[in-house]
């Protein structure tokens, strides 16, 4: 065996800081194995879902939509209500009509 220069080993390295030092480098990296290595075996959260989920939205959406005539396309004119009309601006210089402010 060889002879071993104690005065080139530092100290820091062999004393009670080192070994703690040593222990705590030994556990981060067993925790970031282990961390890791449940990465590798998680599911994303779609994965025990069936093909044909949502398909009972997508048909209340479909059952719901009711398709525009050529007729009802060609007519988007909505007429004013003059009586509706008439009661706002009533409503307004009588001053019952709360108007928002934003605040800055």
């Amino acid at each position: 065996m060889s002879a071993i220069d104690y005065a080139q080993i530092d100290p820091r390295r062999t004393g009670t800081r080192g070994r703690i030092l040593l222990v705590v480098l030994c556990l981060a990296s067993a925790s970031a194995c282990i961390g890791l290595g449940g990465c590798a075996t998680a599911q994303s959260a779609s994965a025990g879902v069936s093909a044909d989920f949502g398909a009972a939205v997508a048909h209340n959406r479909n059952a719901q939509f009711v398709a525009p005539t050529p007729e009802q396309k060609a007519n988007t004119y909505i007429p004013p209500n003059p009586a509706r009309q008439r009661l706002a601006l009533e409503a307004y210089e009588a001053g019952e009509v709360e108007l928002d402010t934003v605040d800055d």
